[in-house]
């Protein structure tokens, strides 16, 4: 009970740290950096503090498929979630791109359904349809939103729903400090290449380098390692 309890809390401050990427890239994007070079910083500086962080812990590299199936989940997954959840936040809110994005638990249940891997009760049902309400209640597109921003938000959800159901699958036996570890550094790579083709854009702010150096890093390692943690609790 008290490994379910932690989960469960684990799966709370994720939500919180993800809450506040939008703001954090929202402010990005004012200092004059663009999305690549955003995402390549983001996801490469996480990545390398969990790797410290693996190495200080003793941790085992996944190898061979494992690895592969982690590579791919962010050099494919979080990187075609990330660019299309930060391009949304150039067309609509950072609030309101954040509130589509967490249509994504519901969206995971009902395509488990879907496909026949899991039967939810009715209290469960339930869950979803207040998930689901509770989006609609609070969704205010606002004067700014453009219907790209909105779509893109929605899809961004549909994708996130997709990665998490793959991650179950690939994720859990490698392990959540290697698999949060893996993730972010494939990512980064994905988006370093595409920042390269584009050229880098960095934040031209006078001091925004060291701000955004920690924000880009914190936002990262601490939301992937506890929504990493929070499955491993969860599944037990």
């Amino acid at each position: 009970m008290q490994t379910r309890t932690a989960g469960f809390l684990l799966v709370a401050l994720s939500g919180a740290s993800f809450g506040a990427l939008g703001l954090f890239a929202r402010l990005a994007y004012a200092a004059g950096t663009d999305m690549p070079t955003l995402l390549f910083l983001r996801f490469t500086l996480a990545g390398l503090v969990l790797a410290g962080v693996m190495v200080a812990k003793g941790g085992r590299w996944p190898r061979g498929r494992l690895l592969w199936g982690l590579v791919a989940l962010g050099a494919v997954g979080y990187f075609t979630e990330g660019s299309v959840y930060f391009i949304a936040l150039q067309h609509a809110s950072a609030g309101l791109v954040a509130l589509l994005l967490y249509l994504f638990p519901a969206l995971v249940a009902l395509i488990q359904v879907a496909l026949g891997r899991e039967h939810l009760s009715r209290l469960r049902w339930l869950a979803v349809g207040l998930a689901l309400c509770g989006t609609a209640l609070t969704v205010d597109p606002g004067p700014d939103a453009k219907p790209l921003g909105i779509g893109l938000g929605v899809l961004s959800a549909v994708i996130y729903a997709l990665y998490v159901l793959s991650s179950a699958r690939v994720a859990g036996p490698a392990g959540p400090l290697a698999a949060s570890t893996v993730v972010p550094l494939s990512a980064g790579a994905a988006f370093g290449a595409l920042m390269l083709v584009k050229g880098p854009s960095f934040p031209q702010t006078p001091g925004a380098g060291p701000r955004w150096r920690g924000w880009r890093c914190c936002p990262r390692w601490w939301p992937c390692s506890r929504s990493s943690r929070a499955s491993s609790a969860l599944a037990r």
